[in-house]
């Protein structure tokens, strides 16, 4: 196992950085496509900056194939009804987490502006 390499981690922070706001909007076939292009792009620069000779086109099938894979299972997850993921899930247990700082509650301060009216 070879250290980090802080230039390779943040060339490849970056490159997600562009390609990530893309998936999104694109869906499956986005991530296919930011998911191969990411792999044959950091493969690419790994290459030049280490003197290596690995596949980029094999890096490229892999992130189109984990990509896709990851796309769908997201979707999965998010639209399943009981996962722990679910908005409505969080929201709820965030609403319901006690909360050690005291905060003001809606109905006494819209009470205390109109005492004031």
């Amino acid at each position: 196992m070879s250290s980090i390499n802080p230039v390779q981690s943040l060339f490849a922070a970056n490159t997600a950085m562009v390609m990530g706001p893309a998936i999104g909007p694109l869906g499956t076939w986005g991530a296919k496509v930011a998911g191969g292009a990411g792999g044959y792009i950091n493969t690419s620069f790994n290459n030049a900056y280490n003197e290596k000779n690995d596949s980029a086109w094999a890096s490229a099938g892999y992130g189109v194939i984990f990509g896709g894979a990851g796309s769908v299972i997201g979707t999965g997850t998010f639209r399943w009804a009981g996962s722990s993921l679910n908005s409505s899930s969080v929201n709820n247990v965030i609403s319901n987490f006690p909360s050690f700082l005291p905060t003001p509650s809606v109905a006494s301060d819209t009470n205390s502006k109109a005492d004031k009216q």
